[in-house]
């Protein structure tokens, strides 16, 4: 952190209207927990680049984590409407790039935390297809299918779970399957 901060000192300096730099900021600033700047460098780089999916991504996957923190495990009310908004900022990710499979796998994510198995294994099939080179798609799409009472396509998911180990071995090789 003590590296991205200087550089990301040095590029607001430069920079610091581009959407690139407030996107770092943004992200850099959630890794540290200073939420307020993670919103208001978020909000920032919208305006400057309003159609960035990555941006919306992001924020997706910020909104998952909040989501499912610990202390927050006896409020389903509170991550019910986190994982909405998850849903929300990768709908936007879509709206700006329809082929976008980490906005597939983040909605994909979104299905199997709230219980939405069809939803999870249409969409993971989705994100699947469009990020065949993306772990994390494919790990998304695999506990889709883990979780189907169908033995065939828990048997697919298995078979995607050894590809998904082989993209990322680093990452994912021997990790239990996903739920």
């Amino acid at each position: 952190t003590t590296t991205a901060t200087n550089i990301m000192v040095s590029l607001a300096n430069s920079q610091g209207q581009a959407a690139v730099v407030n996107y770092g900021i943004s992200s850099l600033a959630f890794l540290v927990a200073d939420f307020e700047q993670t919103r208001d460098k978020f909000q920032t780089a919208l305006l400057a680049e309003p159609a960035a999916y990555d941006m919306y991504v992001e924020r997706g996957n910020q909104s998952m984590w909040f989501s499912m923190r610990d202390d927050m495990k006896d409020d389903a009310e509170y991550g019910k409407r986190q994982r909405q908004l998850a849903k929300i900022y990768f709908e936007a990710a879509l709206a700006a790039k329809p082929d976008s499979f980490e906005a597939l796998t983040g909605l994909t994510c979104v299905a199997l935390l709230d219980g939405r198995k069809a939803d999870a294994i249409n969409l993971g099939r989705a994100a699947s297809a469009a990020g065949s080179e993306y772990a994390a798609a494919q790990w998304a799409y695999a506990a889709a299918l883990l979780m189907s009472t169908d033995d065939k396509l828990r048997e697919l998911g298995k078979t995607i779970v050894k590809k998904s180990e082989v993209l990322d071995p680093i990452g994912l090789e021997g990790k239990p399957f996903p739920t």
